[in-house]
């Protein structure tokens, strides 16, 4: 019975364990299809994730292929324009070389003429000088007269008859001299306008800058507009936001606070947060800074213009004349114009541009110094520059710049000229109206003091002269000399660079 019992046990064991395991068996192929089937579906999500990333991707690749090649082919015009515009240059500038060794040939052969006429006018004063010692004797032989009251009598008739003798030869060539001597400057000038590269040297008192997106104007006008006020007292501008898209606007006059608006804007813009802190931390690092832009900007001047071995200190001067504006150019800007035009007159005269193009940029340096002494800006530059071991040439240029005649040196006058014709190149100088009616009187009165002026009258700002006389029995000899005689009056009162026209009109 005990056998029997155990072996009933066991066989319901044996039954129990093949029930279980059925069960457990189909359970688990059950589990493993749901699994095999979520593999695949997560699989099949995957894939489709990826084949959506891959088409993204390439979309975004072709779009920057395409930017890329849009900017690639603007920029390949660009460089076929400039070097089109190089060789029109070139042989234009070839062209230009021609005409003026053949105008060399003729100024050439023109003086050549002059020496020889001059070498005939010597022995003709040679002869009239031994006439009059002899008329000189006889005359102190016959009369009570002073030696100074005979020799003022003498020189007044014979320059006279002089001028009477060879006042048409005279007039040919001066006529002559004239027109060659004015197609040659008129030329010289205009070439030393053209070949320069710069931009009107205008300087505008507003600028703007391109900000990321709109939500950066609310975070720079700050809480009760706290931010912007800041910016605006710390660096002295007006600072604009309006409707403009991703725009703002920064007013100034001077160009340096424009400047120091625009740097911490720009350095500001990348923060997710601006606060007045931030604003007055970052202005702190931006004048740390300041002094080495200041430097570089000078210092890429002078490479600009092929300038050596200025110091650091002049350097870093020349830089801060880029923040200062003179009758409306920009003070940097106007001083590289003076310096570049300078050079090309100096070459097309045939001089050594290197203390012009130095001269040029340092001419008007004497604005932005302290003075303390209450002296013209030119005289403080000349001494300014003179510490620095600059050579007589060009101190003297930058000293006497704003003078139009009495030069020490050649490179004087054309810093002088350089100045002018960029000023008319440029902005143009503005003249009160006072100082023209000034001059213009002082013309007038000038020429009314001749007696055989009835009256005169000034234009153009003294440059052309209408000269009523008091009688009709001047000839046109005596009214030639008359001309002369006033030019040269009032160029010996007045500064005047340019020609003095004078018009007679005989008594009506």
């Amino acid at each position: 019975m005990e056998y029997l019992f155990l072996f009933l046990l066991f066989l319901c064991f044996l039954f129990t364990y093949l029930l279980t395991k059925n069960f457990w068996q189909k359970k688990y192929e059950k589990e493993k299809q749901k699994l095999d089937e979520y593999k695949k579906n997560l699989q099949e999500e995957n894939k489709k994730r990826e084949e959506k990333l891959i088409e993204e991707i390439k979309k975004e690749l072709e779009t920057e292929k395409t930017k890329f090649l849009k900017i690639y082919e603007e920029k390949l015009k660009e460089l076929t324009q400039k070097k089109q515009e190089l060789e029109e240059l070139i042989s234009f500038y070839h062209k230009k070389e021609k005409e003026y060794s053949s105008q060399l040939n003729r100024i050439q052969k023109k003086e050549n003429e002059l020496l020889t006429t001059e070498k005939v006018y010597k022995i003709k004063i040679e002869h009239l000088d031994k006439l009059i010692n002899e008329y000189q004797n006889r005359l102190l032989k016959i009369s009570n007269l002073s030696i100074k009251e005979i020799k003022e009598e003498l020189k007044k008739t014979f320059e006279k008859e002089v001028w009477d003798e060879h006042f048409e030869e005279l007039k040919k060539i001066k006529e002559k001299v004239h027109e060659e001597v004015k197609v040659i400057a008129q030329k010289i000038i205009l070439e030393a306008c053209q070949k320069i590269g710069l931009p009107s040297a205008k300087e505008h008192t507003a600028c703007w800058i391109e900000i990321p997106n709109e939500e950066f104007k609310g975070k720079l006008i700050g809480r009760k507009g706290r931010n912007v006020l800041l910016i605006e007292n710390l660096t002295g501008t007006e600072i604009i936001i309006d409707d403009t898209p991703k725009k703002i606007f920064i007013f100034s006059f001077h160009p340096k606070r424009r400047m120091l608006a625009k740097l911490l804007i720009n350095e500001i813009m990348n923060n997710e947060e601006i606060t007045t802190e931030i604003i007055e931390k970052t202005f702190q690092k931006i004048l740390m800074e300041f002094d080495e832009k200041t430097f570089q900007i000078g210092l890429s001047a002078c490479n600009e213009l092929g300038i050596e071995n200025f110091p650091k200190e002049l350097i870093k001067v020349i830089g801060e004349m880029n923040f200062y504006v003179t009758y409306g150019q920009n003070l940097l800007a106007h001083s590289k114009e003076v310096a570049l035009i300078g050079k090309n007159l100096a070459l097309n005269l045939g001089f050594s541009p290197i203390n012009v193009l130095r001269a040029g940029l340092l001419h008007d340096i004497g604005k932005i110094l302290p003075n303390q002494e209450n002296l013209p800006h030119q005289l403080i530059g000349a001494n300014f520059v003179k510490r620095f071991g600059e050579n007589e040439i060009v101190i003297q240029a930058i000293a006497n710049h704003h003078q139009s005649s009495d030069f020490s040196y050649p490179e004087s006058y054309l810093i002088s000229m350089a100045n002018y014709l960029s000023h008319l190149y440029g902005a143009g100088k503005t003249i009160k109206f006072d100082e023209i009616f000034k001059r213009l009187t002082k013309i007038e009165e000038l020429c009314e003091e001749t007696h055989s002026v009835k009256k005169a009258y000034a234009f153009q700002l003294g440059r052309e002269i209408r000269i009523l006389l008091n009688t009709d029995k001047i000839n046109e000899k005596e009214g030639s000399l008359l001309i002369r005689t006033l030019q040269q009056r009032i160029r010996n009162e007045l500064p005047f660079l340019g020609e003095i026209k004078i018009n007679l009109i005989y008594g009506l």
